[in-house]
Formats: structure tokens, C-alpha cells, sequence
């Protein structure tokens, strides 16, 4: 009797333990393509007075759009690209224009360019709180102008151990 009661108890334990990681994948893949940071396109005419910024970039030569991006939660390795082409190699780079290391919360960083209609020639790359490596190019959104639908979320393998062992 005191044999089952205990095979009982095990194979209950292993269900949750199989259950709980489950829920774990669930949650990983679903917070995926959240980004969490405010990302938005204004008129560089605007009054920015009611953003914390701290940084800005300017990419190109006379950049129109303006892009203010607010943390949420920390951010780490701000960094904007140029997208650049290597005729001789015949394949595509990018080179490092801008870096900034650490974003507190509320903090804005405002980046000056001229969005692209199709063929993005900059990129901004960064690491969330959770690890989570969000990248956005810069190119107008020419299906409703919202800058945030066109950031891209990925996972890193230090953000699925984060999210498993959380």
C-alpha cells in the first residue's frame, strides 16, 4: 500500500513538473513579440518637453522623421546602425554609428533620420531588462505609419533561462 501511495505522489509531481514547464514555453513564446518600450514617430517639430531625453542621434544628412523611444524598463546597448553594402564581398553590413550603454526607465532617446519607404538604410538594436534583443528598422510603416509594429523582438538563450527559472 505504502509503495503505491508513493508511485501515486511521484507521478503526480512529475505531471506538475511536466505542467509547469509547459506554462513556462507558453509564457516565453507569447511574450515574444511584446515590446514593452514606448516607440513613437512625431513631427521634429513637436514640443519634446514632457520627454526625459537624455541622448540624441542624428543619422544621415538632413534627417525629416523624428523617433522617440522611452524605456519602460531598463535598456542595455543602445545601438544604432547604418546598413551598408560590400560590392566586393556582394552581401550586406552594418556599421556601428551610435552606442549607448544604459537607459534607465523614463528615459527617452530621440533619433533624427529619414525613414526609408522600402529598403531600410539604418537599424536600432538593443537588450531588454529581460534579455531580449529588440531590433528596428528604420522605414516607414506604410501600412498604418505605427513605428512599434515594425520592432522585432527576439529571444536570446539568456532570456529563455530567464523566463524558465524566473
Amino acid at each position: 500500500m505504502c509503495s503505491t501511495i508513493g508511485d501515486a505522489a511521484s507521478i503526480a509531481t512529475l505531471i506538475m513538473f511536466i505542467i509547469y514547464f509547459a506554462g513556462r514555453i507558453i509564457v516565453i513564446r507569447t511574450s515574444e513579440s511584446v515590446v514593452e518600450d514606448k516607440i513613437e514617430l512625431i513631427d521634429s517639430k513637436n514640443n519634446k518637453v514632457e520627454y526625459n531625453i537624455i541622448e540624441t542621434i542624428s543619422l544621415g544628412t538632413n534627417p525629416e522623421n523624428t523617433i522617440l523611444i522611452t524605456a519602460r524598463n531598463v535598456i542595455h546597448r543602445f545601438t544604432a546602425f547604418q546598413i551598408v553594402f560590400d560590392k566586393d564581398k556582394n552581401e550586406v553590413g552594418k556599421t556601428e554609428e551610435y552606442l549607448i550603454k544604459h537607459i534607465n526607465v523614463n528615459q527617452t532617446v530621440e533619433v533624427n533620420v529619414t525613414m526609408a519607404e522600402t529598403i531600410n538604410e539604418y537599424e536600432l538594436s538593443y537588450l531588454t531588462s529581460d534579455f531580449r534583443k529588440v531590433t528596428i528598422p528604420l522605414y516607414s510603416n506604410l501600412k498604418n505609419g505605427v513605428v512599434s509594429e515594425i520592432a522585432q523582438p527576439k529571444h536570446t538563450w539568456k532570456s529563455i533561462l530567464y523566463y524558465l527559472f524566473r
